[in-house]
């Protein structure tokens, strides 16, 4: 690739919109609304640094900086996001990157039918709770990781404000987020202003790690109760494909419910 002077770099820069902010090549910064270092936020999941011989997916890649920074440890990643990477920084950065990182455009909901063969690793941020479908997102990469292959997600977690169905903030629910009792807050595409439809507590994202073929290993929160315009409630979790299927949508299909117990009415 010819080499670019800064005006020329700047240029190609400007020419998209995008969504983060991360230094893409030393010095050059992209223009994102949202900062995001993916050095720190990979250590901080407990992405090993070393991923050599390893195969990785980003789904939810926007942008690219996670995808690069997978790419950047070894592993040989496909990025995943529903946006044309014309439309946002991704190929910029790519080019400027000399990466080979593959990019596929499609949807979580498709990842059998666009991908070949299995994955070792999978980054998954910020992307469960926009999902209508969210245990059908998680049990579409339980599909394409292999056995023990390890899924570091994050996304938005019930731990201590809740909404009304008008937009209306809700006190006093601490109870109900930190009960052992699996509680996902449910919206209609709207929450926090933004398009959110599930907000689980910890131990409904454990049970969804249960029902979709995975073992939940650990997990860390960020907390900002007082933060504006919405408190913060974020959680970061790794899980580990622990089942070759995950659980039937009907588990119990074989089973007489109306068998009755002669001594006994069992209703």
């Amino acid at each position: 690739m010819k080499k670019l002077n800064s005006e020329e770099i700047k240029k190609k820069i400007n020419s998209v919109k995008w969504f983060l902010s991360f230094e893409i090549i030393p010095g050059v910064v992209s223009p994102g609304l949202f900062p995001f270092n993916a050095s720190d936020y990979a250590d901080m999941l407990g992405i090993p640094k070393k991923l050599d011989g390893m195969r990785a997916l980003d789904i939810g890649t926007w942008d690219g900086p996670m995808a690069f920074e997978l790419e950047k440890r070894g592993a040989k990643v496909v990025a995943l996001d529903i946006h044309n990477p014309d439309n946002t920084g991704f190929n910029i950065a790519k080019e400027l990157k000399q990466s080979q990182v593959a990019y596929v455009q499609g949807s979580v909901y498709d990842l059998t039918k666009l991908l070949k063969g299995a994955f070792d690793l999978v980054t998954f941020l910020g992307v469960y709770y926009h999902l209508k479908h969210p245990l059908l997102g998680f049990e579409n990469i339980a599909h394409v990781l292999k056995m023990n292959g390890l899924m570091y997600f994050s996304g938005e977690c019930f731990i201590s404000y809740a909404e009304t169905l008008t937009g209306e903030s809700m006190s006093d629910v601490e109870n109900f987020a930190s009960s052992e009792v699996p509680i996902a807050l449910a919206y209609p595409g709207v929450y926090k202003n933004q398009g959110n439809w599930f907000i689980p507590n910890i131990a409904c994202i454990k049970s969804w790690m249960i029902a979709t073929g995975f073992e939940f290993e650990n997990y860390s929160i960020v907390h900002d109760p007082k933060a504006t315009p919405c408190p913060v409630q974020r959680i970061s979790c790794k899980a580990k494909k622990n089942k070759a299927t995950p659980i039937t949508e009907h588990p119990l299909v074989g089973i007489d419910f109306f068998k009755r117990d002669d001594k006994k009415d069992q209703f």
